[in-house]
């Protein structure tokens, strides 16, 4: 059973590395193919066959048709890349902001753990409010009752 399973693995195996081959392959063919093409004449001329030109014009056409896809595919890389450079470079401002921000509220972070938050309490005059803390807040309402006991 591990043998059949093992010959099944190298098989898969063996195929996928076929798939990369062929083209590479190809273009070995094509290359020596095109190196063997035509032959001198008498006055050192290149003489090539009807075929062998149709496909040398059919590679010439292929190739010059890469240059502008591959051009383009450039320009989308360069295009890509400083997007993701600007957006890198923004991230780690925004990081460095928020490192900032975490620091300067570090002290009323502190002071809400320990239950002295600080409130904003708005004066029924419509005025801005002022801070206050819990404390002073409860102390000064406490006074407030008092004085109407009494």
């Amino acid at each position: 059973m591990k043998d059949k399973e093992r010959l099944a693995d190298l098989q898969e195996k063996i195929q996928a590395e076929q798939v990369r081959y062929e083209p590479a392959r190809d273009i070995n063919l094509t290359v020596k193919e095109i190196g063997d093409m035509g032959q001198r004449t008498l006055t050192g001329k290149m003489a090539v066959s009807k075929d062998d030109y149709q496909k040398l014009t059919a590679l010439a056409t292929e190739e010059i048709t890469s240059r502008s896809e591959i051009h383009e595919l450039n320009r989308s890389v360069e295009y890509y890349r400083e997007r993701y450079y600007s957006k890198a470079n923004a991230y780690s401002r925004l990081e460095e902001r928020f490192g900032e921000l975490k620091e300067k509220c570090r002290p009323c972070k502190n002071i809400c753990r320990q239950g002295k938050g600080i409130v904003l309490h708005q004066r029924s005059t419509g005025k801005k409010g002022t801070r206050r803390s819990r404390a002073q807040i409860s102390s000064r309402a406490r006074g407030k009752k008092k004085s109407n006991e009494g």
